[in-house]
């Protein structure tokens, strides 16, 4: 699949608001989104400009009309198969959506990047949080209208400022598919700055209230942004707790060999996560990553974020919502329940 401005291109425009490591995370599945583009600019970016239509299943010259195949109009490739009840919604529509949610945000978020996996089969539309809704990340304000200056932790001279090297800039995405029966699903991405590390988290409390019959009301969309943003405070005060958090090798090496349960020190897996954490972690000389548990936590997610890419589409995926997903979400959980002392915060 072509995309004519790719996320991982080498030109940048001037006017971008992302930067490397928010090209680094989609993994060249999406493309930047510029407010004087049309739906159709939009969807061609990303080589989705396409309308989705439905034709009854055959086989050996019998028509089976309760088994509807839904194709792209384009190229005729399926895109899945359904009942005949459910409603096609175009990914044109799919974007009036999601530029309907920014409007109800009181502009606290835009649409910043759009792309799909599985060629066409699922599209997501993302807004980055960072930089938009400072006074929410910074102060937990309750709407969006309160967020307008950026967060403190990128401005000079605020006691909470941080260097960018040791940021996290996070991102909100909603996923509408075409080959399974879901929901729109709302989705938070935390992106390490210095080395694009991304952690994924689903907010499965909004997902009842998001659906292609209702409208999207300034109060759901808020309650929506409410739980996006609960994600990232907590994902700040984590990772601000394992930064805190001194561990030696053997610890490292201990808490890898119990969460993936090697026993007969046989890994594969933990071994490269070894040499990572010892020699070649991203980022590895900075103070927030040495002998501390951050330092591990970061091994980790450079392994599900970075290693063995294969076919790019279908890696962001799987850092999205599959196996590397879960376990990137599955370590984060135990490093919790194991070094600080306490439960994992539950939103």
């Amino acid at each position: 699949m072509t995309m004519t401005s790719c996320l991982d291109s080498a030109t940048v425009p001037t006017t971008s608001k992302l930067n490397r490591a928010d090209r680094h995370l989609f993994h060249g599945t999406a493309a930047e989104v510029h407010s004087w583009m049309s739906n159709q600019e939009i969807l061609r970016s990303i080589g989705c400009d396409f309308q989705v239509v439905r034709t009854a299943a055959e086989a050996r010259g019998r028509t089976y009309s309760d088994c509807q195949l839904w194709l792209r109009d384009d190229n005729q490739a399926m895109l899945g198969f359904f009942g005949r009840r459910r409603h096609i919604i175009q990914p044109s529509t799919f974007l009036d959506h999601f530029r309907s949610f920014c409007a109800t945000s009181d502009q606290a978020i835009s649409l910043d990047v759009v792309g799909s996996y599985g060629d066409g089969k699922t599209l997501y539309m993302g807004a980055k949080l960072t930089d938009r809704t400072g006074n929410l990340l910074d102060d937990g304000a309750s709407t969006p209208a309160a967020s307008r200056d950026g967060m403190a932790i990128s401005r000079r001279g605020s006691s909470r400022y941080i260097p960018s090297e040791d940021r996290t800039d996070h991102w909100l995405l909603l996923t509408e598919s075409f080959g399974e029966s879901l929901r729109p699903r709302v989705v938070v991405i935390a992106n390490e700055l210095i080395c694009a590390n991304g952690l994924a988290r689903r907010v499965n409390t909004c997902e009842l209230k998001l659906s292609h019959t209702c409208g999207l009301d300034a109060s759901t969309v808020h309650g929506v942004l409410a739980h996006a943003l609960r994600q990232c405070r907590a994902y700040d005060q984590t990772k601000e707790r394992l930064i805190q958090t001194p561990i030696n090798m053997e610890t490292a090496r201990a808490a890898l060999r119990d969460f993936f349960s090697d026993d007969d020190d046989n890994s594969r897996i933990v071994r490269r996560l070894e040499r990572i954490y010892a020699q070649e972690l991203i980022g590895g000389d900075r103070n927030t990553r040495s002998a501390n548990a951050w330092r591990l936590a970061s091994t980790v997610t450079q392994y599900t974020s970075h290693e063995r890419i294969g076919r790019k589409d279908v890696a962001f995926r799987s850092q999205l919502e599959g196996a590397r997903a879960r376990t990137a979400n599955g370590f984060m959980a135990y490093l919790e329940n194991h070094f600080l002392n306490q439960q994992p915060c539950r939103l």
